[in-house]
């Protein structure tokens, strides 16, 4: 159901038949995140900028690296998978269509506050150093 407004200004509901459109073949994966609080910028214009690099560790947690600060949480597996999904007007079916353009499986939940970089090496267990194994950025895993 849409929402119309009319000439009146009386919002009435409209039926509009929407084709869902699914290619598995062309999907990405997604990761929501999740921060409690707010994520702020010194720059004015934020839009699109890198937030920081970001490292899958081991036990499902996942590190993000910004400016001077990380921050560690928890990688999740949602409930429900959420897509992402992009509505369009078909023209030549004379429909609207809805194609999903991405699938989120898991998101990062960070309930924690930044620490400075420089404390990094005291939240390693002892010995291990901050070293990050580059390809599946895992922190120091030991096969």
């Amino acid at each position: 159901m849409t929402e119309i407004q009319n000439q009146n200004n009386i919002q009435t509901n409209k039926q509009v038949e929407l084709d869902l459109i699914y290619n598995e073949n062309n999907l990405s994966e997604h990761l929501i995140i999740e921060f409690q609080g707010k994520f702020e910028k010194d720059e004015d214009q934020i839009q699109s900028l890198p937030i920081g690099n970001i490292s899958f560790l081991q036990d499902n947690k996942i590190l993000i690296k910004s400016g001077i600060h990380d921050i560690v949480g928890n990688l999740i597996e949602l409930k429900e998978p959420v897509l992402i999904t992009e509505k369009i007007f078909n023209e030549a079916s004379n429909k609207f269509e809805i194609i999903v353009k991405a699938i989120c499986y898991k998101k990062g939940y960070f309930n924690t506050r930044p620490t400075p970089i420089l404390e990094r090496a005291n939240l390693l267990p002892q010995g291990q150093g901050d070293q990050i194994q580059q390809g599946n950025n895992i922190f120091n895993q030991k096969n």
